[in-house]
């Protein structure tokens, strides 16, 4: 499959032209080809999941005072909040269910 097949079969599945374009970055940086890069997008979804999920489970088991409480929740939510911007979550949310419908 060439790009242009790869990239009507991503508009054809829902992905917007912004969409496409931060794949396209991810293909130019790392030089490989679509298939290599949406998942490597799915495995960074995966990892940033992962994270949220234990600074989740260390927020919601630690048993601390109001103040530390306070400190911890601010915290773990600036953390939560740079891993949502600074990775594309919901791109790679949508290419984990694109490769799991097309079993590329």
């Amino acid at each position: 499959m060439n790009a242009f097949e790869y990239e009507q079969k991503l508009l054809d599945n829902g992905f917007s032209g912004k969409d496409i374009a931060v794949i396209r970055q991810h293909l130019y940086d790392g030089g490989c080809n679509y298939n290599a890069a949406l998942k490597a997008l799915r495995l960074r979804f995966f990892v940033c999941t992962i994270l949220i999920f234990i600074i989740l489970l260390g927020f919601t088991s630690s048993y601390l005072d109001e103040k530390d409480f306070i400190t911890y929740s601010l915290s773990s939510f600036f953390v939560i909040f740079l891993f949502v911007c600074f990775n594309p979550m919901v791109l790679g949310l949508r290419v984990f269910f694109f490769l799991r419908r097309c079993s590329l």
